[in-house]
């Protein structure tokens, strides 16, 4: 498993963008995500990890919800791996946490199976 990106969530990219510009890191024009109702932006880098901005375009924006109670947000972190079905079947069955698929999407041309964890629900 190899680490990809950690995804930042903000209310503008003004700031941000600034902020890994300065850094050195090269960074994507900015990319429209109707299903989520958000612009995406992502900085690339050699020697940090790469970041992905996002900022909801509207109101009906999911992220909202975090947003509204943050300026800004690290989200999720994204990890790259060979074997799906093996992480999902090995990994994930020797932990306490349900895993459950949302959706496939094609996303800066590679192929994206996102997961969300929920914890357990303790007594």
């Amino acid at each position: 498993m190899d680490f990809h990106h950690f995804r930042l969530e903000v209310r503008d990219f003004k700031f941000a963008y600034s902020f890994f510009r300065g850094l050195n890191y090269e960074c994507s024009e900015t990319i429209y995500d109707p299903l989520q109702e958000v612009e995406l932006i992502l900085c690339k880098s050699d020697f940090q990890p790469w970041v992905e901005l996002i900022k909801p375009i509207n109101d009906k924006s999911p992220i909202n919800n975090y947003i509204n109670k943050n300026n800004e947000i690290i989200y999720h972190i994204c990890y790259e791996v060979d074997n799906v079905e093996y992480i999902l079947n090995e990994y994930f069955s020797m932990t306490k946490y349900k895993l459950s698929a949302s959706q496939n999407m094609q996303y800066y041309l590679t192929i994206v199976l996102f997961h969300f964890i929920t914890l357990p629900v303790w007594d």
